[in-house]
Formats: structure tokens, sequence, C-alpha cells
């Protein structure tokens, strides 16, 4: 186990590991997803590639300081992940606006405040000297940066909530595939497990100000959740078949069963 030295942060031996993986595997789908709308022009692969890309940079960066052993270079390169990864939040709101809200007015309104509150964080919490964006209890425009990121995701996956009960109403009646249904679905899930993200970074942050390191244990809980991040992506853009089968076959199940409970009664 390493401990603070009062020069920068620590890590007990293998905290980054989770974290790293995850980095790892957004870069990979992320320069996958902008590939697929490069050839595509699908403007969904287009947007999650490049918040993945982003996000894959930010762990990088995040992480970086701790291989070379150089705790000169934290604060910036601490900065510069923080730049990647309120990016990438502000790409989901952008897909959010297009996909779900496009042409209202009112989305472009809520984008406008997420990327404000984004600005407000970060030159606030740099004229604190806060350039990591860890000081959750002494810097207050860390919440404004904060809400800025997790505001997205929430939006995401509400809106995914709402158009996947629209379209379990479609797909009773056959006028919805139930692929596409249970992407709404999923769109939901990823929003789900950004936000859970988002809200245990803050006892990290809270360790790490206490302690100066980071633990294995937030490593794993939070390397986890991005990876369950990237896996549901895959399902949207690849299912594999046999998952597609899954889906078709409780879908079929389901449609049978309310056909059974909404079917005229037996004669008395």
């Amino acid at each position: 186990m390493s401990a603070g030295t009062g020069l920068g942060p620590a890590m007990e031996e293998s905290a980054y590991f989770f974290e790293v993986l995850a980095g790892l595997l957004y870069a990979l789908v992320g320069g996958r997803l902008w590939l697929r709308a490069r050839n595509t022009g699908e403007v969904m692969a287009r947007i999650i590639g490049a918040t993945f890309l982003l996000w894959g940079l930010s762990y990088l960066l995040y992480n970086l300081p701790f291989a070379i052993s150089t705790q000169m270079l934290v604060p910036p390169l601490f900065f510069m992940g923080r730049v990647a990864y309120d990016l990438g939040a502000l790409a989901i709101a952008v897909f959010t606006c297009r996909v779900f809200r496009a042409g209202a007015g009112w989305a472009r309104a809520v984008l406008a405040l997420m990327l404000l509150s984004i600005l407000i964080g970060l030159v606030g919490s740099a004229a604190l000297g806060d350039w990591e964006g860890t000081d959750v209890r002494g810097n207050p425009w860390f919440w404004a940066e904060w809400l800025g990121i997790t505001v997205p995701p929430v939006w995401m996956g509400v809106e995914g909530l709402l158009e996947y009960a629209s379209a379990r109403r479609r797909r009773t009646l056959g006028l919805c595939d139930p692929i596409l249904c249970n992407r709404f679905l999923l769109w939901s899930l990823m929003g789900l497990f950004v936000v859970v993200s988002n809200l245990a970074v803050l006892p990290q942050y809270l360790e790490y100000q206490q302690a100066a390191r980071f633990s294995v244990v937030w490593d794993a809980v939070l390397g986890w959740l991005e990876i369950f991040t990237v896996v549901v992506i895959w399902l949207v853009f690849w299912p594999p078949i046999l998952y597609r089968r899954w889906i078709d076959a409780a879908a079929h199940a389901g449609h049978a069963s309310e056909v059974r409970a909404t079917g005229p009664s037996a004669p008395q």
C-alpha cells in the first residue's frame, strides 16, 4: 500500500487497473464507433464514438502521472483529463438533444446551460487553485461542473425510458421491432451507469482529500461501472445473435401473454 507523501496523489498497489482497463475499452469501442459512423453516416455512432474516445483519453490522462511517477505533471494532466471527460459528457447532451428532442428550443437551452455550468466549474476551480477538480469540500465551483456532467446522462436515461415505454406499446401492436425497442432501454441503462459513476466518484474524491491516495476499492467500483457502460453500448450497436434471439423470444412470449390476458372471456 502507498500513502500520501505530500508531493501529490498516491495509489494503493494496482488501484489503477480497472480504470485503465475501462479507458482502453472506451478508446477501442469509441474508435470502432467512429469508423462505423464514417462508413454509414450514423449520427448516434458518431456522437457516442466521440464521447467514448474522449472518456478513454480522460482515464488515461488521469492515470498517466502514476505510470511515469512524475508528480509535477499531476495538475496539468488531471486538468486535461477533466476537460476531456467534460467534453464527453457534453457530447451525451448533444446526442440526447439531436436524437430525442430534435428541433426543440427548450432542449437547446438545456444544452447551453450544461455547457455554461461546466465552464463556470472549470474557471472557478482554476481560480481557487483546484486544477485537479477533486476538492469536494473546499471548492464550491466543483458542484457546478459536477452538475454539468451529471445532468446529461440523467437526461439520456429519462428520454430513453420514455421512448422505451412508448416502443413497448407499439411492439405489442406489431409496430416496433423488439431489437429497436430494447435499444431504448439500453440507452436508459447507459445513462443510469454514468450517473452512478458520477455519484461514486464523490466518496473517492473525499478519500483522496483525506488520505492523498486512491484506493483499490473505488478503482474497482468505478472501473466496473464504466465497463458495464461499454458493454451496454456494444449491445446497442453490435448485439450478438444469441442476445437478439433472447430479445425476440422474450418479446414474443410477452406478446402472447398479453393476448391471453386481454382475449375474450370464456362463456359462463
